[in-house]
């Protein structure tokens, strides 16, 4: 298995990026990433050629209140 560690910088909220990588439209992302013959694996090299549309960080913090209230709602 792979861990691949990111470390966003002042402009990219964290919750923001792992709420888009754990979207579909982020793990289709990934998977078009992956590589590897025999078994497919997602390391760094992919991980850096992933896109993540980077909104202000105002937006960043609305869609990520907006997706925790979201998760909430369907407990």
């Amino acid at each position: 298995s792979d861990l691949v560690i990111i470390r966003p910088g002042k402009s990219l909220n964290p919750h923001y990026v792992a709420a888009f990588l754990n979207s579909n439209i982020g793990k289709r992302a990934i998977a078009s990433e992956l590589v590897g013959a025999a078994q497919k694996h997602f390391n760094v090299g992919s991980a850096k050629q992933v896109s993540i549309p980077l909104p202000s960080l105002e937006v960043q913090a609305s869609l990520v209140d907006r997706a925790a209230e979201f998760s909430k709602r369907s407990e």
